[in-house]
């Protein structure tokens, strides 16, 4: 990485950090209201969009790929899956009465 890019870059990689968060606190709300079934109705989002499994450092994860492609790609695929298990919840309990 490059001495003036790679604050971008950190900065890229936080920003899918925080979304990974923010995914995880919502699925945890909804847990907590609805239960095991928050996990039946999320589970052939996270089929198709796993969830990160690892906690590498930047570093450790551009290795040897093109940096802007690969986060490119990390950003892509953590807001797809975050807009599935949004929309997913929102469709299973979107019209229950909100307490």
């Amino acid at each position: 990485m490059s001495f003036v890019l790679g604050p971008v870059h950190h900065w890229m990689y936080k920003k899918i950090k925080t979304t990974e968060a923010g995914e995880y606190y919502i699925v945890q709300a909804f847990q907590k209201k609805y239960g095991e079934s928050v996990d039946v109705a999320l589970s052939k989002v996270y089929k198709k969009y796993p969830p990160s499994t690892d906690d590498q450092s930047l570093e450790e994860i551009l290795e040897n790929a093109s940096i802007y492609q690969r986060i490119n790609d990390l950003i892509v695929k953590v807001e797809k899956r975050e807009a599935a298990v949004i929309a997913t919840l929102c469709k299973r309990y979107g019209d229950e009465e909100r307490s």
